[in-house]
């Protein structure tokens, strides 16, 4: 398994510079994996990055995100684990 974080965070960047948006609402059921690329979905309630909370969001979905990679890695070094004991 390969650790997906680094494209979500490029995904947000690109939201964030390029459309100057916020998802607002970002988490591992907002993510479609397809060849290999990751793609955010349900952007319906995305906010402008001057919106008032669009910090707030920010932070929310960052955190929301950290929290997929940390389980990555935990899913990773159990799977890593298991195979080491075999």
């Amino acid at each position: 398994m390969v650790c997906s974080l680094p494209l979500h965070l490029q995904g947000m960047t690109r939201l964030y510079r390029g459309a100057g948006l916020v998802h607002a609402d970002l988490s591992e059921y907002n993510l479609l994996w397809w060849n290999d690329t990751v793609h955010f979905i349900d952007v319906a309630q995305a906010v402008d990055i001057m919106h008032p909370q669009a910090s707030e969001f920010l932070l929310r979905d960052c955190s929301n995100i950290c929290k997929v990679g940390s389980m990555e890695v935990v899913h990773c070094s159990t799977r890593q684990r298991d195979r080491t004991q075999q």
